[in-house]
């Protein structure tokens, strides 16, 4: 999905989920992380969230987190939009969300998954929900029927993430091509 739907489906998903419209969003000095930000705020916005903080957050002042997360009252605040990549920001933030029982729901980069020193059981009991745009879910009806059909007729052929996406793209193709026809 493009950044303009991951940034509206997460929207959509904090008003219908959360009672508080309101948000906070950091992000590091990446621009590509600085653009989705922006893009956020900007759709977010327009979609009646208030954007309590925007930030920028350097790993050479982490103590900002704890400044800005210090000063508000997490009934206050109805989500926290992060797009920034760096494992030190991802860490401390969060740190200061336990020490300051901070709970607020959490929108990260799936990057965060990664990053070994931040346990799945925390990111679960903190309220993490991962902004995940190359997800491919294998267990819906269509993909079932796809990966039964792929290893008929090519056993010895290993089904990855490519023969998926692969599938996909035909597919999509496929259905332009008998809908606008081929000129």
């Amino acid at each position: 999905p493009s950044q303009e739907t991951q940034v509206r489906k997460s929207i959509e998903f904090m008003k219908k989920n959360f009672r508080n419209k309101s948000a906070i969003v950091f992000f590091d000095n990446l621009a590509k992380n600085r653009a989705l930000a922006n893009l956020f705020k900007e759709t977010a916005e327009k979609q009646g969230l208030k954007i309590e903080v925007f930030e920028q957050i350097q790993t050479s002042r982490l103590h900002k987190l704890d400044s800005i997360i210090s000063r508000l009252n997490s009934t206050q605040i109805g989500s926290i939009f992060i797009t920034s990549t760096s494992q030190l920001i991802a860490l401390e933030l969060v740190r200061v969300m336990k020490d300051r029982i901070f709970d607020v729901p959490v929108f990260a980069p799936d990057s965060w998954l990664k990053f070994q020193e931040l346990s799945n059981a925390d990111l679960e009991k903190l309220n993490f929900h991962f902004v995940y745009p190359d997800l491919l879910n294998v267990d819906t009806n269509e993909a079932l029927k796809f990966k039964k059909a792929y290893l008929t007729q090519t056993p010895r052929l290993e089904l990855d993430d490519y023969a998926y996406l692969g599938y996909e793209m035909l597919h999509i193709l496929a259905k332009w091509v008998d809908e606008y026809g081929i000129q």
